[in-house]
Parts: structure tokens; C-alpha cells; sequence
């Protein structure tokens, strides 16, 4: 369950700040490097949710 918030959290806040670049322009460096930080720690939860996702399919349940 953690990884599904992780995953939303993350990957919606760096979709918001991509929103932003495009109403706003290009923020400081440091809110780039922010969101790219985001945006690796979002696909990194959203991977292992899908590999366990993948896992907990092919076994089947006694």
C-alpha cells in the first residue's frame, strides 16, 4: 500500500511541477533537480510495485 502512495505522491508532484514549467517557465536549478528527484524516487516505487504486482500473480494462492 505504501508503494502505491509513494508512487502517486511523487510521480502527481512532478507531474504538477511539469504543469508549472509549461504556465510558468523554467524554475531555479534547485527545483529542476528537486523534480528529478521525484521523479526517480515515483518510478522506482511504481517498479516494484509492478515487480511484486507481476510476483504475487504467477504464484497462486493454496
Amino acid at each position: 500500500m505504501s508503494l502505491a502512495i509513494g508512487a502517486g505522491f511523487f510521480l502527481a508532484l512532478d507531474a504538477a511541477r511539469i504543469l508549472s514549467i509549461a504556465l510558468d517557465g523554467l524554475p531555479e536549478s534547485g527545483l529542476i533537480i528537486a523534480g528529478i528527484a521525484e521523479l526517480v524516487l515515483g518510478g522506482a516505487c511504481l517498479a516494484v510495485l509492478r515487480r511484486r504486482a507481476k510476483a504475487g500473480a504467477a504464484t497462486t494462492p493454496e
